[in-house]
């Protein structure tokens, strides 16, 4: 009992339990031992009431009181430190700040010019214009001077001969042949021609002449029969008359 009153007197040193006490204040607290010092001495005041009785009943109550203003001591720090920084307002934030004394004021650089980067137009491709071509030579159209065609004599059907026609040159062609009289069959055909020049049968009448006149020996034979390949270069007695044309006369 003697022990713990001297514990709980204010001049008797701090016990080991207000140590901790003390220590954990000056924990939460930091440098502010005033206000340490100012709970320390509350505590032990409040220990010396009563301490003859309550001492050691007081004893842990001042243990967890201490814990607990410990606890909260720093947990109010913890919170402080994590509370973020007040914003400046707006007034202090458009309050020029005034030089610290014996600190020149900052000098303000002139900015360089900024480069003016003129960018070059790009560069088009030039392409050369070829030159104009030629038009291909044309060849000079050669123009082809169609001779008139000759005129091709519509030959209309030979018109049948007339009786007359028939029986004198039927007659000729019986005294040449058939009665070997070629002196009389010369006469009947040239009797023909002479009446009937534009007869049917006159290239008939004619081939029959030269070649009675050829039976008969005749100085003019030859000259009859190229007479009658003159008319009719391609008639169907141009054999015979060419043979006989080109015999010399006797």
């Amino acid at each position: 009992m003697t022990h713990e009153r001297s514990e709980c007197d204010l001049g008797s040193p701090p016990s080991p339990a207000l140590q901790r006490c003390l220590l954990a204040l000056r924990a939460a607290f930091g440098d502010d031992g005033v206000r340490a010092r100012s709970l320390h001495r509350a505590l032990r005041r409040q220990l010396a009431v009563g301490a003859p009785r309550r001492g050691r009943r007081l004893r842990p109550a001042l243990v967890l009181f201490s814990l607990f203003v410990a606890g909260g001591a720093a947990a109010a720090a913890v919170g402080l430190l994590r509370a973020p920084a007040p914003a400046p307002s707006l007034r202090d934030a458009d309050r020029p700040r005034s030089p610290a004394r014996g600190s020149s004021p900052p000098v303000t650089r002139p900015l360089a010019p900024a480069e003016v980067l003129t960018e070059s137009p790009p560069e088009l491709p030039v392409r050369l214009a070829s030159p104009p071509r030629r038009p291909p030579r044309r060849a000079p159209a050669v123009r082809t001077e169609v001779p008139p065609a000759a005129a091709k004599v519509s030959e209309a059907p030979a018109p049948a001969p007339s009786a007359a026609e028939s029986r004198l040159l039927l007659a000729a062609v019986r005294a040449l042949k058939r009665q070997a009289q070629p002196r009389q069959a010369r006469a009947l055909a040239q009797r023909y021609e002479a009446e009937f020049p534009q007869g049917a049968l006159l290239e008939e009448a004619r081939a029959l002449a030269f070649q009675a006149a050829a039976e008969a020996g005749d100085a003019d034979a030859p000259a009859l029969a190229r007479s009658y390949l003159a008319l009719y270069p391609a008639g169907r007695f141009a054999v015979v008359a060419a043979r006989v044309g080109a015999r010399a006369a006797p």
